[in-house]
């Protein structure tokens, strides 16, 4: 298994491999690159500094590989972003970069991501190649995938988890990565391109399990970006899917931890290349080799990384390890709300028990004039939303209690890896009604 440390070394491997690297469709054709192929296009290809709408098709790849190759810091956004909001994100953020965004002679380019936005501010994290490598061979020695595999792409490779565990991973390993249609062909891509691997978000799971959209090749299935229900989980290996969950952030090139026991795949182990400990607050402490360079500052240019005195990166997430040596995930920082009595209170604690009893994820708890209030749909009975949050009540002193009920129109703001925005709906909850 290599170890690769620049995209010049992995894409230089590309020339020397045989066999296809890349299927995508082109009307009603299935069309393949050879991993030959790959190398030749992307040594044909300019190169500059660039906001990249990174849609699903084989031009995106070959412009990021370019580009950063070429030695241009690249910038990758969504591909729905308007085109105002590309300007403006260009406008901003490429003259910051060095001399218009090329490394020195020799350097290849850096891959800027925006964190998720779960916060009231998303900030660009800027990645290396070599730490996104690192990811990949960590991955890679945990769950290894091979040329026999074809995994699909489906996940935004605006997101890290995706543009990692989406693509590059295979295109390290020579697995054959399948370009997924676009979002209107989520619930068939599946049964058109027969993967053996499928990365997803847990919302994404969810609609394949309901729609029945899985193939019967499909034999690992790989969960990110945020904590599966069980009810997913047993989904997936009732149709007898190895399920795997994997633990990452934006800052860490993805991947830090995943599952080594299939009968427990929330029983997460660390990956080669990297430290992990608890500190005092249960808050998750890192250090890896795929660890980003710095947030990049949009007032001044500069690119900081934020360590504690000892070098360890705090990742905001609450986690334990148990008897095995195994880390699970119990929330994030920002999760726990701090009561005006200086009481703390666990949302995801809330939320998982009122979410069962009322069967619907579109619930949120967030602090409403100091007490804790649940936004709810207004498709749900405000009666049986009574009844759920008196029982829930029941188990907690009052100053802990469910104080407010707040109806709300529509679904849940989320990003487009499925976290809810809780930051938007504290706002709206401290509107006057």
């Amino acid at each position: 298994m290599t170890k690769y440390t620049s995209f010049q070394e992995l894409k230089d491997s590309w020339g020397k491999r045989s066999g296809p690297a890349i299927i995508y469709a082109e009307g009603d054709d299935k069309i393949i690159l050879t991993f030959h192929d790959l190398y030749e296009k992307i040594n044909a290809a300019p190169s500059c500094c660039e906001v990249i709408r990174t849609d699903h098709s084989p031009q995106t790849v070959i412009r990021i590989f370019a580009d950063v190759i070429g030695g241009h810091d690249v910038i990758l956004v969504d591909e729905n972003t308007s085109a105002d909001t590309v300007r403006q994100i260009s406008d901003v953020f490429l003259p910051l970069l060095p001399a218009g965004g090329r490394r020195d002679e020799g350097s290849e380019g850096r891959i800027l991501f925006f964190t998720s936005g779960t916060t009231s501010r998303s900030r660009a994290v800027v990645l290396t190649t070599k730490a996104l490598l690192a990811s990949t061979w960590g991955g890679q020695s945990m769950l290894p995938c091979s040329r026999s595999d074809l995994l699909l792409s489906i996940l935004p490779l605006s997101h890290v988890y995706g543009f990692v565990c989406g693509l590059l991973w295979g295109l390290c390993y020579s697995a054959r990565i399948a370009l997924g249609r676009g979002e209107q062909h989520i619930i068939d891509d599946c049964r058109y391109y027969h993967p053996t691997i499928l990365p997803v978000v847990p919302t994404m799971a969810d609609l394949l399990l309901r729609m029945d959209a899985l193939n019967r090749e499909l034999k690992v299935v790989l969960i990110g970006a945020a904590v599966p229900s069980q009810e997913t989980l047993r989904a997936f290996q009732m149709r007898g899917m190895q399920t795997y969950t994997g633990y990452g952030l934006t800052e860490t090139s993805s991947g830090l931890a995943i599952t080594k026991d299939l009968s427990d795949p929330l029983a997460l182990y660390i990956c080669p290349g990297a430290d992990l400990k608890i500190a005092p607050d249960g808050e998750i402490m890192v250090k890896t080799a795929a660890l980003m360079a710095g947030y990049l500052d949009p007032e001044n240019g500069v690119v900081r990384l934020p360590l504690t005195e000892d070098g360890w990166f705090p990742t905001g997430d609450l986690g334990r390890i148990d008897e095995r040596g195994a880390l699970r995930i119990t929330g994030r920082k920002k999760d726990i709300l701090v009561l005006p009595d200086g009481n703390k209170i666990s949302c995801l604690e809330y939320e998982s028990y009122l979410s069962q009893e009322l069967d619907t994820g579109e619930l949120c708890v967030v602090l409403a004039d100091g007490r804790p209030a649940l936004l709810y749909s207004s498709r749900i009975m405000r009666a049986q939303v009574e009844k759920a949050v008196h029982s829930l009540n029941r188990h907690y002193p009052r100053s802990r209690q469910i104080a407010k009920l707040i109806p709300r129109e529509g679904k849940l703001p989320r990003t487009r890896t499925g976290k809810i925005m809780r930051w938007m709906l504290e706002n709206e909850a401290a509107l006057p009604k």
